[in-house]
């Protein structure tokens, strides 16, 4: 029983000392997604990009990083762009909860 209880210990130490980890390295790959889509919007690679600004959003688990209306306003561009009209609204609709003045918000 004893025995058990140590591992049972063990693995929550594991656990939330794993789970620290993940969310200390957040914000820079949160960053370094943002920045290669940002590469790849230049470039014409509008998948990448899309792929990357995706990345980026979800490792912004907190929705504290201060590009994250800019992300969501990027990828709706290039989904508008792809004729993605659905998806490319929602992302504007979220970006314009997070930040009122741009310019694909109505006023």
């Amino acid at each position: 029983m004893r025995y058990y209880r140590s591992i049972y210990l063990t693995l929550i130490v594991l656990i939330l000392s794993s789970n620290a980890l993940v969310r200390a390295q957040t914000p820079e790959a949160a960053l370094n997604y943002y920045n290669h889509g940002l590469e790849k919007l230049e470039r014409g690679e509008q998948d990448g990009a899309i792929e990357d600004f995706t990345a980026y959003l979800d490792a912004d688990k907190d929705g504290m990083d201060p590009n994250r209306a800019m992300g969501l306003r990027l990828r709706g561009f290039i989904f508008n762009t792809l004729q993605q009209d659905v998806k490319a609204q929602q992302d504007y609709d979220a970006a314009c909860m997070i930040n009122k003045q741009l310019d694909v918000c109505s006023n």
